[in-house]
């Protein structure tokens, strides 16, 4: 709970420490407070200068180091003299003195604790600049603080609460004050703002700097007062938790927060709402809800696309919200089309609510951890690439503002180059930033994409499909069999495969076969921005079902008269749908046509509208299938990517297949592991179904693989060393295969003159090689669905190159677990593909993919790997 606790500022903790149960969302506290706002000088361009020298991941990792060995001393200070760290921005840290009489709580009306609350603060402040100016957090670095204070009335802020998470903020003129303040102070200064200098005047000795005051000294200092924590029980647990990243959640409550740090690629994404944030105040009739709707626009925005939200601070300029795509445990190959969709859908949202905004956006590794203190922290970014968001978004608006950019969101050259497959960009000119000794490359992203979207490049789906002969001759038979109505009693075939493999390829030549053999087929996919979204699997289905797509382009009252004129009819109805008219409202689950709701649908509520469009679609389903004109049944559906599919989708497909048997349903997905979460629950229920059979999609063999890479560069020959490199690094991965081939192309490994290499192999121009961005986000992507101890123990193992045993590993594990259990989780990761085994001459493992291995060591700290090496 201590661990917990120090995730949260103790102003949230006392709140909390006041509710029997959750915090109850939107609310508002408002209280007297001092307010302290350190920021560090030269920190942009240490952190350039870091990434210059030792690369982004380890400037990023040094970067984080100084950060934490300046922010420690500081806290202690500020702990003991009875303030508490509100906030952490970078490398600023936000802290207030609340004006409290410490049996009665916070004092309105009595302006000497007001001024008792200043006064400690400028003590602290002055303590700080004496004893951590210059401080040397690193070898050759020294930091200095610039420091400003304001003072006044305050609200604390309580909004959010999509997805149980809850977010906090503190607002007032307070911190309009201590930003203006900071931004007059020179490094190692210590500026007052005038509110602040009124109140305690008889006790400093200042110098007027242009209506705020340079503190000098601080005259009959107070006595220590450390600050109090308040107590939680575990009562208070899952109140916690809605303030607390999932990022960090698991190694919290496994007792080893010291293994939550990373240095691993993310998308970061900073939301500037201009003149925004200061004016949540009192009374809150107006301003509470209204930043309440912003607040749930911003977060369903960011978790549609399975972001984080990161940080939000406050300041003159208005409300800065930083996102980012690609933590723990949500991580995923395309994050970097997960920011661009996510930034335009808050760029919408906000305007629909009359709020302007400024988005930057940028892709790079980053240090992802915990900064601070012990008694307070907070899971955080550190990098090149969050430094150069920010800047982004500040360039952003200021352009907006005079009218250069229409559209106020600019990405970096590294998230256009990994997107533009699939989305528009136009190419800005280059821009001179802080920290920065060149101009930059920045785009604008389109409204729209290019393309589709997809998880990942699809690669010549038409084309002919080479090696796994065996398995596309039970195919084949499978559709003979449906063809002449022979449908097996499990009429569920769940191919399953890793990423990369063709699952999509197969299914799409399935489909192929099945037209060409007359069989009525009908082909979905899973969307992972789309998970939570009710039947959203089966829109194309219905789409198909009502021919609704000759009728897209019509008005949408076009389209609502065409899908009532398809409804079908019961055979006891004869002819007249007045059920399904009666349910038709319901049909705004799939398609966004906006049905009226009529005297029955209006009277649902939640649960029972979910259960009704569930029946209802069954019903539907059903009589299309059973029309006899045209004949539909036998039917074959095929499902791509069904573990992302959402409850309702899974449950109509089950429920589907039991009671139409003419049907085959031929499902793909990738393995997961035997952990459920929120997202994976109803998949695993759903794989319990007992007319369901599971098959593994085989990987290539060496000569299928030299095939496909020989087609795919378009050269007739490729030198053996070559051969064996591309198959030992992707093990007959189709995809793994063709995009280190590119790789090896663009840099020049081998080349092709007439179809023929025409370059000498130098094999060891292969150990620095940069590998595809594709490979390691697919290994962390599927890393971060395992369970902690399993991704613990694969971290363990990457630091072994050769095969290694349980006798190996046991020693050096972080946790505390039986060798049956550790044993287990070995056997548990051969299943998932991350590990293979040899028993000769005793049972070892080792990584199947090696750019597996390199991946995954590759997130580890340094000083983890001498944890580990111990």
């Amino acid at each position: 709970m201590l661990t917990l606790r120090s995730y949260v500022p103790p102003l949230v903790a006392r709140r909390l420490s006041t509710e029997t149960g959750k915090l109850p969302i939107p609310t508002a506290d408002r209280f007297p407070t001092a307010v302290m706002f350190i920021d560090i000088a030269g920190y942009t361009n240490l952190a350039e200068s870091l990434s210059r020298q030792h690369g982004p991941a380890a400037g990023a990792e040094q970067l984080a180091t100084a950060l934490n060995n300046y922010f420690t001393p500081m806290i202690d200070l500020i702990i003991a003299h009875g303030g508490e760290v509100i906030k952490f921005a970078g490398d600023a840290i936000l802290s207030i003195w609340p004006a409290t009489d410490q049996t009665q709580g916070p004092n309105f009306g009595n302006d000497k604790e007001l001024a008792t609350a200043i006064h400690r603060a400028t003590q602290c402040a002055l303590q700080i600049q004496q004893s951590l100016h210059q401080h040397q957090p690193l070898p050759q670095t020294s930091f200095a603080a610039q420091i400003g204070i304001g003072a006044g009335l305050v609200s604390a802020v309580y909004l959010g609460g999509v997805f149980n998470r809850a977010e906090f903020l503190l607002s007032g003129s307070p911190l309009i004050q201590m930003g203006r303040a900071e931004d007059l102070a020179q490094p190692g200064q210590v500026v007052l703002s005038p509110e602040a200098w009124q109140a305690i005047k008889a006790i400093v000795t200042t110098q007027s700097l242009t209506d705020n005051y340079q503190l000098a000294s601080a005259i009959h200092p107070l006595p220590p007062q450390t600050t109090t924590y308040p107590q939680l029980s575990t009562n208070h647990h899952d109140a916690l938790h809605a303030f607390i990243p999932a990022a960090i959640l698991n190694h919290i409550e496994a007792g080893q927060v010291n293994w939550e740090a990373e240095l691993r690629e993310v998308t970061v994404v900073f939301i500037q709402l201009p003149g925004y944030g200061t004016s949540i105040r009192h009374p809150y009739q107006q301003t509470l809800p209204q930043a309440q709707k912003v607040m749930r626009a911003l977060q369903t925005a960011i978790y549609q696309f399975e972001g984080s939200i990161n940080k939000i601070n406050v300041d003159e300029k208005g409300i800065t919200v930083v996102a980012a795509f690609g933590l723990p445990p949500l991580a995923h190959e395309d994050d970097p089309l997960r920011g661009i969709r996510a930034a335009l859908t808050i760029h919408e949202a906000l305007a629909n609510l009359d709020r302007t905004s400024a988005i930057g956006i940028t892709t790079g590794k980053v240090f992802c951890g915990s900064i601070g203190h012990p008694q307070r922290r907070e899971y955080t970014l550190v990098g090149d690439a969050v430094n150069l968001a920010s800047r982004l978004m500040q360039t952003a608006y200021h352009q907006h503002l005079t009218n250069q950019l229409p559209l106020p969101i600019l990405c970096d050259e590294t998230t256009q180059q990994i997107a533009q497959r699939h989305w528009s960009f136009v190419s800005l000119p280059p821009v001179l930033l802080k920290g920065k000794k060149h101009p930059v490359p920045i785009y604008q992203p389109q409204a729209r994409p290019r393309t589709g979207f997809l998880s990942f490049p699809q690669h010549n789906k038409h084309g002919k499909m080479i090696g796994r002969h065996q398995f596309w001759e039970q195919i084949e038979t499978l559709l003979g069999q449906i063809r002449h109505k022979n449908i097996p009693n499990n009429n569920i075939l769940l191919l399953t495969g890793e990423a990369g493999l063709g699952k999509s390829r197969i299914a799409h030549k399935i489909a192929r076969k099945a037209n060409k053999m007359k069989l009525t087929s009908f082909i979905s996919r899973g969307d992972p921005m789309e998970r939570h979204t009710p039947f959203y699997a089966w829109y194309p289905i219905f789409e198909d079902l009502f021919d609704l797509r000759p009728q897209l382009l019509e008005s949408v009252k076009q389209q609502q008269k065409h899908i009532l004129r398809q409804l079908p009819a019961s055979p006891d109805e004869r002819g007249y749908p007045a059920r399904a008219l009666q349910y038709a409202p319901l049909l705004n689950a799939i398609f966004p046509l906006d049905f009226e709701d009529n005297e029955f649908t209006i009277k649902l509520d939640d649960h029972q509208r979910q259960q009704a469009t569930h029946a209802f679609f069954h019903r539907l389903l059903t009589l299309f299938l059973h029309r006899p004109q045209p004949r539909r049944l036998p039917a074959l559906f095929i499902f791509e990517d069904v573990h992302l599919f959402d409850g309702p989708s899974l449950q109509l497909l089950a429920q589907l297949a039991t009671t139409i048997p003419q049907a085959f349903f031929l499902l793909t997905a990738r393995p997961l592991p035997p952990k459920k979460t929120v997202l994976t629950a109803h998949y695993h229920q759903f794989l319990t179904s007992e007319n369901i059979s599971q098959q593994t999609i085989p990987p290539l063999t060496p000569e299928e693989t030299n095939e496909l890479v020989q087609r795919h560069l378009r050269i007739k020959q490729i030198p053996p060393a070559i051969k064996q490199y591309i198959f030992s690094q992707t093990q007959g991965n189709p995809l793994f295969s063709q995009a280190l081939a590119t790789t090896l192309q663009e840099n020049n490994i081998i080349g092709h003159t007439n179809g023929h290499p025409n370059k000498p192999i130098n094999m060891k121009e292969l150990v620095d090689l940069p590998l595809p961005h594709l490979m390691p986000k697919l290994i962390i992507t599927h890393l971060d669905q395992l369970p902690l101890q399993h991704q613990l123990l694969l971290k363990t193992a990457s630091l072994y190159e050769t095969p290694f045993s349980l006798t190996d590993i046991e020693p050096r594990y972080p946790l505390n677990l039986s060798t049956d259990t550790l044993d287990q989780c070995l056997q548990d990761l051969v299943n998932l593909g991350f590990l293979r085994q040899t028993n000769q001459p005793a049972p070892h493992f080792y990584f199947k993919y090696p750019i597996a291995r390199h991946t995954i060591y590759n997130l580890l700290l340094p000083k983890q790997k001498q944890l580990l090496q111990k």
